[in-house]
């Protein structure tokens, strides 16, 4: 949807209600993968409509072949990484040992990005 957003003057011009019952139908699959991104149901907070509809309309969604690397350590994050798929092993590359692995739906990326910091791990 990001070229969606950039490139389609029909969807520019769409009222925001509309634009989120758009991204809402073609993205549910995915706000449903990543729902308790969005919403903490123990504190009753939400995620505004509008928050989340920016967040899924500019997904990239990328393959990472077992093995690769998504992030290394020392680099800086510019990404917010949802696992829709798989699993992403997080280690320590200093002392060689694994650390833990992030199972699907999982999230990494966004204190760093808050914050500013570099990886001080591998992804």
């Amino acid at each position: 949807m990001g070229a969606l957003q950039s490139e389609n003057k029909f969807y520019n011009v769409l009222s925001p209600d509309l634009k989120n019952k758009l991204c809402f139908t073609l993205l549910s699959k995915y706000y449903k993968k990543f729902y308790y991104f969005f919403n903490d149901l123990e504190l009753q907070n939400f995620a505004d409509p509008v928050f989340i509809r920016k967040v899924l309309s500019n997904f990239d969604m990328q393959i990472f072949p077992k093995g690769s690397y998504i992030m290394e350590a020392g680099k800086t994050f510019h990404y917010l990484f949802f696992l829709y798929k798989g699993a992403a092993r997080v280690s320590n590359p200093y002392l060689g040992i694994n650390i833990v692995d992030l199972p699907e739906e999982s999230f990494f990326g966004d204190y760093q990005l808050l914050i500013g910091l570099t990886a001080v791990y591998d992804y």
